[in-house]
């Protein structure tokens, strides 16, 4: 359940794009991965820039054992049965660190703007079910730092900042089969 939720926020990362002679060009890696193990597993040379980002906090709502877990659905499995299935979602918080690795200023400031255009106040996301509707997850940035390592002179320098994204919504817990209203029948008593 909580890989979908990053799977989610690796596709929303993936949009990312900077400006290379004229011409806008996608960023070259998105990968889950805290800051330390980024290029740890690659022996050779990486083109940036690169997003990392890995999710540190989670959390489900207490109330998931009363009211707050709620079903959505009703598409139709059987129509000989007339049965469907339904989900259960439940209310999740998560927490992601978001680190964009650049070679050039320009890439920085524009790769900053693009998370504040994209990200700010909130980036509502519709996670698509097989019934027909979506649980909604809403992405929103808390903070960004600049963690740049300049010390090292123009080779060997990092032009890197960190972005801390907050999400919450809810997530499908379980499918369950259900009988479905086929025909609903009135009756009006006259006096």
């Amino acid at each position: 359940m909580l890989r979908l939720l990053d799977e989610v926020t690796k596709q929303l990362l993936s949009g990312f794009v900077v400006e290379r002679g004229g011409q806008y060009v996608s960023v070259s890696r998105v990968i889950y991965s805290t800051p330390e193990r980024a290029f740890s597993d690659s022996d050779k040379r990486i083109d940036l820039p690169v997003i990392s980002f890995f999710r540190f906090s989670q959390e489900f709502s207490q109330e998931a054992n009363n009211l707050a877990v709620q079903e959505v659905g009703g598409i139709i499995k059987d129509k000989a049965t007339y049965t469907g299935r339904r989900y259960k979602l439940v209310p999740v918080s998560a927490s992601y660190q978001v680190d964009f690795w650049v070679k050039f200023t320009d890439d920085l400031q524009i790769l900053q703007t693009q998370l504040l255009h994209y990200f700010r106040p909130v980036k509502r996301y519709y996670l698509e079910i097989d019934t027909g509707v979506g649980a909604p997850l809403d992405y929103s940035l808390s903070g960004m730092t600049d963690n740049s390592d300049l010390e090292p002179g123009e080779e060997e320098r990092v032009l890197r900042f960190t972005a801390d994204l907050e999400v919450k919504g809810y997530l499908p817990l379980e499918a369950v089969d259900v009988k479905l209203v086929k025909d609903v029948i009135a009756y009006v008593d006259v006096l």
